[in-house]
């Protein structure tokens, strides 16, 4: 009686240490993660020993507590898991990330993303030859009826669409392609895109009120015509604007070219230097007009008047014109490349709130009047150089002087109809 007394006693003692371990493992797990393992093997521990010591009521007493330990700690667990952000919005606010830096390499950033031009036509069932023609209708039919398509497999929109599998390419540009429409550039229909999306990119949707879902490698086909990557980037500490064009045309042969153009600024000390250049060179072609008119006015003007206009075209007329439109195009210089460059860094392409549409045009507006300043810089070198050639021309002539030069210069000069009709 008395060792039935002690059993329940003993129970009971195990059940109030069993509730009072269990709320102190559970403040501890909160700190360390291995209370659980330490509190479960004492209450193994202790069941074990009730075991072989205590009667039946101590032994399923100390199991109680084991399994109500276990659970409730599990459960714990269960509910410490956290699957959101590690830290709340409030402490992510009040807190800062460190920025990683990194220093550009060379003194050069693009100003836009890349960008891809693509010229492409409409798919068609109709080749340019009437086997061409059967043989990609028999192709479809043979992949439609086949085993490809018969149950369980699932072809999709190709049952209905004789050009989803393969397609020859018709005249006409399509109406939209990738969600888009297309634009006219260069007299062409181009569709835009950037190439991280295309590169990067596994799918592409496109459209608010019913998206469509497109995959990024489907992006060039065979109805492809002509591929164009266009690169902007500016060095700042020199001033150069440079436009990177890579072409690609994509018919029965594949040909692939590319143009780096540049455009410079010149302001401050460069520009004053140029300034005081141009003044000098304007002061030297004025002192040999002069020298002109003084010489021929002591000379047979019937004999002197060929030469004289000549010269004066070539060493007067010539570079005063070059170095005044030179000089106002240089001037105007720092104008020219913060309208173009500034209008394309100040397209908001990470901002949701401006339609694509509306960074499209922005970025043509600038890039636009970036090939104009180009042009009109490769203009100037193409005047300068029949200037210089002129010049050229007048140095050969000039060698009549010498006798023995004479001769070839003359012989050049009366073969020159023979030489040019033939």
């Amino acid at each position: 009686m008395r060792g039935r007394w002690l059993s329940a006693k003993l129970s009971l003692s195990l059940s109030l240490a069993c509730s009072l371990a269990r709320s102190r493992a559970r403040s501890l797990f909160l700190a360390r993660s291995r209370s659980l393992f330490l509190l479960s093997s004492l209450s193994l521990s202790l069941s074990r020993t009730a075991r072989s010591l205590f009667s039946p009521w101590v032994v399923l007493s100390s199991h109680i507590c084991l399994y109500t330990f276990i659970h409730g700690h599990t459960r714990t667990f269960r509910y410490l898991v956290r699957r959101g952000p590690v830290l709340a919005d409030k402490v992510r606010a009040a807190s800062s990330i460190d920025y990683d830096r990194q220093a550009f390499t060379y003194p050069m950033v693009l100003v836009t993303p890349p960008i891809i031009l693509q010229q492409r036509r409409h798919a068609s069932t109709t080749c340019n030859t009437e086997l061409g023609s059967l043989s990609q209708k028999k192709l479809w039919e043979d992949t439609v009826s086949g085993e490809t398509c018969r149950t369980p497999y699932d072809c999709g929109d190709l049952l209905d669409d004789s050009t989803a599998l393969m397609a020859c390419s018709s005249t006409a540009a399509p109406v939209r392609f990738f969600g888009q429409d297309p634009l006219r550039e260069d007299e062409k229909l181009r569709f835009f895109e950037f190439l991280q999306t295309v590169v990067e990119a596994d799918i592409i949707r496109r459209g608010t009120e019913e998206p469509e879902t497109f995959k990024a490698q489907e992006y060039f086909d065979a109805q492809t015509q002509e591929i164009q990557v266009i690169l902007v980037a500016f060095s700042p500490e020199y001033g150069v604007a440079s436009l990177l064009k890579i072409s690609a045309q994509l018919s029965s042969e594949v040909s692939v070219d590319y143009s780096v153009t540049h455009f410079s600024s010149l302001e401050n000390e460069r520009l004053r230097a140029y300034t005081i250049a141009t003044c000098v060179g304007m002061a030297i072609s004025v002192v040999i007009f002069a020298e002109k008119v003084v010489t021929t006015l002591h000379r047979d003007w019937k004999e002197a008047r060929f030469g004289f206009i000549f010269d004066v075209v070539i060493q007067v007329v010539a570079p005063l014109f070059y170095f005044s439109i030179r000089y106002v195009q240089l001037r105007e210089s720092k104008g020219a490349i913060a309208n173009s460059i500034g209008k394309l860094s100040a397209v908001p392409w990470a901002s949701p709130d401006t339609l694509r549409e509306d960074k499209v045009d922005e970025f043509f507006q600038g890039y636009h009047e970036l090939n104009r300043v180009i042009a009109s810089e490769r203009n100037m070198s193409v005047l300068y150089f029949f200037f210089a050639t002129l010049q050229l021309w007048r140095l050969i002539v000039q060698t009549k002087l010498h006798p023995r030069t004479a001769m070839l210069v003359n012989t050049i000069l009366n073969a020159l109809d023979d030489l040019w009709y033939r």
